[in-house]
């Protein structure tokens, strides 16, 4: 009879995330890779956050995140990348940020490509609202500051340890009390104390059922996620004990406010750990 019960839970639990999974609005043309398959090599996934723009007019790219997944599931990275880099495409010289306004999600994504030396599986975009509820989703995240700020609106931000929901969380990643760098920063943290915590969150029913219902309208993925999910969940559950921050290789810097700027030599030594799925022997030291 226990086994009975527990074999139905599991279905309806599995039949809910699939629902879930599904029920995600997906794009044919976000990609350019031919379907390679997931299993024995890296995956790289694009994590777009969006801002909100006024009427009429369409969201930039405020947040870039490339989620790098190796095949042993033994780490999950998170490379940050300025939303100022800038991009050589045959459109011209393009910022991440403004791409998604010139040629929408797809250009984003080749302007990533060309900028991180590498070739995309996946992207996944949400907005301020998606962002806002997967941290209220898990029940909230804590994160250490080591930038005390005015904060927008003159609410303070402290130095140290921070518990964030929702909201807190999103005006948190967004303060523009702060460099573009120190964001990127605090964007990383936040995503590595989601990540922590999405796999027991949504094991949940519960919380699956409300992602299902007030955040999968806040999501957009290309049309290949759904083939690759239960293996990218797997290296997600399996991973998510080592997450690993990784800032990109920046040039020097004039002063605190100077916009960051890649470094080429720095960049070709990630995107080729990136590419081979080398990341655990990445030293961003080299050369």
């Amino acid at each position: 009879m226990v086994a009975v019960t527990l074999a139905l839970l599991l279905s309806s639990y599995l039949v809910l995330a699939t629902w879930v999974v599904l029920g995600i609005r997906t794009h044919p043309d976000w990609v350019n890779a031919a379907p390679q398959g997931a299993a024995g090599r890296a995956m790289n996934v694009l994590l777009v956050g969006t801002d909100t723009p006024p009427a009429g007019q369409v969201a930039r790219a405020d947040t870039l995140v490339i989620v790098h997944l190796p095949a042993d599931g033994s780490a999950i990275y998170l490379v940050s990348l300025p939303r100022v880099a800038q991009a050589l495409l045959p459109q011209g010289v393009i910022q991440l940020r403004t791409s998604r306004v010139i040629g929408g999600v797809p250009l984003t994504a080749r302007a990533v490509e060309q900028v991180a030396g590498i070739q995309l599986d996946h992207v996944v975009e949400t907005d301020f609202e998606g962002f806002a509820g997967l941290a209220d989703v898990v029940g909230g995240v804590t994160v250490t500051n080591p930038h005390a700020s005015t904060g927008d609106g003159g609410r303070g931000v402290p130095e140290g340890p921070l518990t964030l929901h929702g909201r807190e969380a999103l005006a948190f990643v967004r303060d523009h009390s702060v460099t573009d760098q120190v964001r990127t920063e605090r964007q990383r943290s936040v995503l590595k104390a989601v990540l922590a915590k999405l796999p027991l969150a949504i094991a949940n029913p519960v919380n699956l059922a409300r992602i299902s219902t007030d955040l999968v309208s806040h999501v957009d993925t290309d049309d290949t996620v759904v083939q690759d999910f239960p293996e990218i969940l797997r290296r997600v559950l399996a991973g998510r004990n080592r997450i690993v921050g990784i800032e990109p290789p920046l040039l020097p810097r004039t002063n605190d406010w100077d916009r960051p700027r890649l470094d080429p030599a720095g960049m070709a030594v990630l995107a080729q750990a990136l590419r081979d799925g080398t990341m655990a022997d990445y030293r961003p030291d080299r050369p």
